[in-house]
């Protein structure tokens, strides 16, 4: 395999290693802004400072290592760069030492379980003892899935994700998946969950914080936050077992799965508009208000129903009766498939069918409007940048936006096939 170049990108020149881990010596030279190198390999630090990604480059014809977050990679080339195991021939102490990953028992089958998981872990740490390796193969699967849809797990420090806590995200993603390929059927007439997923939500970044309180910018207290609608933030009581009702609501409680598809499916109302019956374009906020939260729906068979208010819900997570918290816990409750269609009691059975249906327009106007207004991953980035000037707290949106920039699968292709795709009427 060929050699990845990549160029010093830093405020100054950076720092060379002998080795990945930040206890290594200098090797008392250091590189320049702009200057090329030649990357051999990754690794890890653990125990390092939040940087913990080292690239293995080649100096004066020596193995040396350096941060990865100070050089510049394509993101096609960065897949090609192979993980560098440091105890090949101990894989228990290659997980615990390499990736932080403490485990009970390891075999060479899963060496390629831990060259995959490496690709992620600079973004994350792990929680938990005594992993297994049916648990380490689960923990590939998802995160391997999530980088497909354009999510990238993140925590900014040690007591990060567990691995029930990273199943809660990914049934959560993927659900919503599934119920997102629905509404693309009907606004393209195309089934991909990928794809359903990805036109609305990619890139998105899903971050873990060790605290309750996720609010940084008042006093309220907040369990989880979205940030504009690229970053969602999860706190310590957003997991838990069974489910939890809201103060307003306590008829319709909500679960841990269902809260984090809440908190996503604000992404919609942040990101994107659609048009209505009079050719406005619109907020999704605003059309579900006028147009759907109190209004009769007549269904195919002729039945009209009376809709007010929670009517058709399944559950209702939202932290207030603020047009975006409802119309996001209607996005939510369609996308996962939990509206009372299939209620044994005829009047909830008519809302949910009436209130699914009234959600299918809705998402497939928003998954139109965004493909018509649709530019390309640096208009993407753009936004990204607006964002970060009023809230610099906003994650690195870089391996998101990697994530969807590469292949035939990337999103600049994929949103180009639906350009040339007739919208449905």
């Amino acid at each position: 395999m060929a050699d990845v170049q990549g160029i010093v990108q830093a405020d100054s020149s950076i720092k060379v290693r002998s080795g990945p881990r930040i206890t290594d010596a200098s090797s008392g030279t250091s590189l320049p802004v702009g200057t090329t190198v030649n990357i051999t390999g990754f690794a890890l630090d653990p125990k390092g400072d939040e940087f913990r990604h080292r690239y293995r480059i080649t100096l004066d014809g020596n193995p040396r290592w350096v941060t990865a977050k100070y050089i510049n990679v394509a993101p096609a080339d960065a897949l090609l760069i192979p993980y560098i195991f440091q105890f090949p021939n101990d894989l228990v102490r290659e997980l615990r030492e390499g990736l932080g990953i403490t485990a009970l028992s390891a075999s060479t089958t899963e060496a390629d379980d831990i060259q995959a998981i490496a690709r992620f872990m600079p973004n994350f740490y792990l929680r938990g003892n005594n992993w297994d390796a049916p648990q380490i193969a689960k923990l590939r699967g998802w995160l391997e899935q999530l980088y497909s849809y354009g999510v990238i797990l993140h925590s900014p420090g040690p007591g990060g994700w567990s691995l029930s806590e990273i199943e809660s995200a990914f049934t959560a993603i993927a659900t919503i998946a599934q119920g997102m390929t629905g509404f693309l059927h009907f606004a393209y007439g195309l089934d991909d969950p990928v794809l359903a997923f990805r036109l609305l939500y990619a890139p998105l970044i899903i971050t873990r914080v060790n605290r309750d309180n996720v609010n940084t910018m008042s006093d309220s207290v907040w369990f989880a936050k979205n940030v504009q609608g690229y970053e969602v933030v999860f706190g310590n009581r957003v997991f838990f077992n069974g489910k939890s009702p809201t103060r307003r609501y306590p008829q319709l409680p909500f679960t841990t799965v269902e809260l984090i598809a809440h908190e996503v499916s604000h992404v919609i109302n942040y990101r994107y508009q659609l048009t209505d019956n009079s050719g406005r374009d619109v907020p999704p906020d605003d059309f579900y208000m006028a147009n759907i939260n109190n209004v009769a729906y007549t269904l195919p068979n002729g039945s009209v129903v009376r809709l007010v208010g929670n009517a058709g819900f399944g559950f209702v997570a939202r932290s207030s009766d603020d047009p975006a918290e409802i119309v996001t816990d209607a996005i939510a409750n369609a996308e996962l498939g939990r509206m009372t269609f299939a209620s044994s009691v005829p009047a909830q059975s008519d809302a949910g069918n009436a209130r699914q249906m009234q959600l299918t327009d809705l998402i497939k106007r928003v998954m139109q409007w965004q493909v018509k207004h649709y530019v390309d991953l640096n208009d993407i980035q753009a936004k990204i940048d607006r964002i970060r000037l009023r809230n610099p707290q906003l994650a690195d949106m870089t391996p998101a936006l990697n994530a969807v920039a590469v292949g035939d699968a990337s999103l600049e292709k994929q949103m180009a096939m639906l350009k040339a795709t007739p919208p449905l009427l």
